[in-house]
């Protein structure tokens, strides 16, 4: 699945291996996946020392609710990252340069 078809679940588990289990320690950090944040679901929200909500866009995923996506987030969290697939990467670039999103 990791080369040819990396779906949102491919990502959070991704994100868990790397952060949680490989940087950081599952005795100090608290993970959640899909939390719910006003309107918005987070795919994966960590919280160690500081809370960072984790938005996966995959080639697969389209960016037409991320705008809302990112609202919602930035009023629960000072920290919002952006995880994505290589295709979506210029886009979501051209999008941050309209000023659209945080």
């Amino acid at each position: 699945m990791l080369k040819s078809y990396r779906n949102a679940y491919v990502y959070q588990n991704l994100l868990f291996d790397k952060l949680v289990l490989g940087k950081h320690s599952l005795s100090t950090t608290s993970a959640f996946s899909e939390l719910w944040v006003e309107g918005s679901r987070a795919d994966f929200v960590m919280i160690e020392g500081k809370a960072v909500v984790y938005e996966n866009k995959t080639d697969l995923d389209n960016l037409d609710r991320l705008p809302g996506q990112l609202a919602d987030y930035s009023n629960a969290f000072l920290h919002v990252v952006i995880i994505c697939g290589e295709k979506r990467l210029p886009s979501l670039c051209r999008e941050r340069g309209k000023g659209s999103s945080p």
